[in-house]
């Protein structure tokens, strides 16, 4: 459907060295032809994703440490695309002005269970379309808890960035997806300073890996 996400899953054989940077990526040969990405989501399972912005026909085909081929028929909808800047306003794909009001929860997705069942509660009553949250967990006044979740395999209190915790990353797509439902913009922050886990002194080449992981999981979804 236009504007959803256009997912391929499949099995295959764990990666060799990092988890992360898997060897997968999808052709599709439309009228502007373009190459995704995949990523390895583990319990040997590989996925590639894409947004169709345009109805119509795709072939794909993925390469790499599977080997797949096919076609797609992509329906229209009426659901918006990605916001994005038209003049000086913002727009959608339909070009109807878009208006973002919006708050902060910036450790939404590092709070227990309950609180953060009320906090999706909330919003889902709220005025709010937007809503900024960190990825890493962030240190201050209310959240000063031990990380529950780790994002990437802890060796030796070091974090192992070719190696990713992937029950993290799946809640945090269940978090975007349920805010999605809601009519409600993710507005993740990547990187920040307020931190006493390490993150914020991950190597360069370690914030690379991380982004490459992030964007191949992340940015097919139309709402962030």
């Amino acid at each position: 459907i236009q504007n959803k996400i256009f997912e391929l899953v499949f099995q295959g054989e764990k990666p060799d060295g990092s988890e992360t940077l898997a060897d997968i990526k999808a052709d599709s040969q439309t009228a502007i032809p373009s190459v995704v990405k995949g990523f390895y989501d583990g319990n040997g399972t590989y996925k590639v994703r894409f947004l169709p912005r345009e109805a119509g026909v795709y072939s794909w085909k993925v390469t790499g440490a599977v080997e797949a081929e096919g076609q797609e028929e992509c329906t229209a909808s009426t659901q918006h695309g990605m916001v994005h800047t038209q003049a000086a306003i913002l727009s959608t794909k339909t070009e109807t002005p878009t208006f973002l009001f919006g708050t902060t929860v910036y450790a939404l997705i590092h709070q227990d269970d309950a609180l953060e069942k009320e906090t999706l509660q909330t919003l889902h009553t709220s005025p709010f379309n937007k809503i900024r949250f960190c990825v890493f967990p962030k240190i201050y006044e209310l959240t000063k808890m031990d990380l529950g979740i780790r994002i990437f395999k802890d060796t030796e209190g070091n974090w192992d960035v070719d190696h990713p915790n992937y029950k993290f990353w799946n809640h945090l797509e269940e978090v975007i997806s349920h805010l999605q439902e809601m009519d409600i913009e993710s507005d993740l922050i990547l990187f920040h300073p307020y931190d006493r886990w390490g993150f914020s002194k991950l190597a360069p080449e370690q914030n690379e890996t991380y982004l490459r992981y992030l964007v191949r999981r992340l940015s097919a979804f139309p709402g962030i």
